[in-house]
């Protein structure tokens, strides 16, 4: 059985990663890096178009008054979620802070009124799916009601950053609204908690909203993006990923980790730096218990950020290396959303009052590859909750621009598609024409292939 194909894997796609901080906290305490992976972080947005308003600070930016936001995609990864291994527990996923039991409740009864149910449909493939976590009760993979809260807070904000930008104010043409989740509860549950705090109060313009089912994790509708063996690829790259940390590691971390394994049931069927890593989100460290010991021999987080640290590192190595099949896997798990965003900016372009939302239910193993294939150095995996931004917009004069944000920072440019500076604008955003060559042609082109079929193979 393949532990881990829920959880997906992290792919690197450049040549830029930061090593994880490895400095421990005292008396090990919960490491800053591992709090934030939780989603226990909260983490300010500067998504929207405030900024055009905001004081000029910068050449040229006098003009960012004009810009008009077009439309914006999201992708989100799903909230906290128990572990995927050894995880059913009654009381071991209750919120320790003392308003969640409320805000939970409160969330669950909007959940289950008839206005919402009639306001938000699914795909039919996805109705019998699980509609809302358990309160207290760890279940195999699901999301546990802070994991539900998470997103139903990250939907607040997205109310309030774009509930006064042009797409909501300007109601004399319609908003076209896409949203999807990957064939899981979680994604699906992710779904519903973001829309019902960010479109669903505003539903007398977005009268209703339905949420496709991707029956791939990286979000695929079409035959373009397709690969019929990914999954299997995605095994395949797991084992390479466990060989080549039993090849590479420091041979006292690799000691360290098998006694782990051989001691600690949750970690015995880790063989990769990430499994643990789950591992220890999933049954400790987002459920507020301590790390596990016996006979005077205790995982630490020491460890864990060294386990941590290697999550990016040897992917980024195999990747330079060109080691097994990472760079195609790559190509395959990041096309078919840039693709999608990439016809929603030629619809624009096409058509100027067309403006869209773009909504994304999904997880670390596709907002990790998406963040690697443009260049950012990120820690790996990302948090529960985190979220990866898309923004469109228009000058009356010079067209269309997109600005790219993660986890509410302004990252534009920093991405590989705008590294020239021929494609930098006075507005501070990326030329379109970049955006749309790096999908066609860069991204495949580093695998050493045209398209997606030619990159699917074993």
């Amino acid at each position: 059985m393949r532990l881990w194909f829920l959880l997906g894997a992290v792919f690197v796609f450049c040549v830029k990663s930061h090593p994880v901080d490895l400095v421990p906290s005292e008396n090990n305490e919960v490491p800053l890096v591992y709090r934030s992976l939780c989603g226990f972080v909260d983490l300010p947005g500067e998504e929207g178009d405030r900024w055009t308003r905001e004081k000029p600070q910068d050449e040229g930016s006098s003009e960012r008054k004009i810009l008009k936001l077009r439309g914006f995609a999201v992708v989100i990864r799903h909230g906290d979620r128990s572990s995927l291994f050894n995880t059913h527990d009654n009381e071991g996923c209750r919120s320790h802070d003392p308003k969640s039991h409320k805000n939970f409740t409160i969330l669950k009864q909007l959940f289950e009124s008839t206005d919402f149910r009639n306001y938000i449909s699914v795909d039919d493939v996805m109705k019998d799916y699980i509609y809302f976590p358990e309160e207290y009760k760890c279940v195999l993979g699901e999301m546990t009601a802070e994991g539900i809260l998470q997103i139903a807070n990250l939907g607040k904000k997205f109310y309030n950053y774009y509930k006064d930008t042009p797409l909501f104010t300007d109601k004399s043409h319609a908003l076209h609204v896409m949203a999807s989740a990957s064939p899981w509860n979680r994604t699906l549950q992710t779904a519903r908690s973001f829309v019902s705090q960010f479109l669903y109060p505003m539903k007398d313009y977005v009268p209703r909203v339905h949420v496709q089912s991707s029956n791939l994790s990286y979000q695929c509708f079409e035959q373009e993006c397709y690969c019929p063996i990914s999954n299997e690829m995605r095994y395949k790259f797991e084992d390479e990923r466990g060989e080549y940390f039993e090849l590479h590691a420091e041979p006292s971390l690799i000691a360290e980790a098998h006694e782990i394994k051989k001691t600690f049931a949750p970690f015995s069927k880790c063989h990769h730096p990430l499994a643990f890593v789950d591992i220890a989100l999933g049954n400790f460290v987002c459920r507020m218990k301590p790390l596990p010991c016996k006979d005077g021999f205790c995982v630490t987080f020491p460890f864990l950020l060294k386990m941590l640290n290697l999550v990016s590192t040897h992917t980024l190595e195999m990747w330079n290396k060109d080691v097994g099949l990472v760079r195609r896997l790559q190509a395959i798990e990041t096309y078919a959303i840039l693709n999608y965003l990439n016809q929603a900016v030629e619809k624009s372009q096409r058509d100027k009052d067309y403006k869209f939302v773009r909504i994304y239910s999904s997880h670390d193993s596709v907002i990790g590859p998406l963040l690697r294939a443009m260049g950012l150095s990120v820690v790996d995996p990302c948090s529960y909750g985190a979220r990866l931004v898309f923004e469109v917009y228009e000058h009356p004069s010079d067209g269309l621009f997109v600005r790219v944000l993660y986890n509410g920072e302004d990252m534009t440019r920093k991405v590989d598609f705008c590294q020239n500076k021929k494609h930098w604008t006075r507005h501070g955003l990326c030329s379109v024409e970049a955006f749309s060559d790096y999908v066609h042609k860069v991204l495949f082109q580093q695998a050493n292939v045209r398209n997606v079929k030619e990159a699917c193979y074993m």
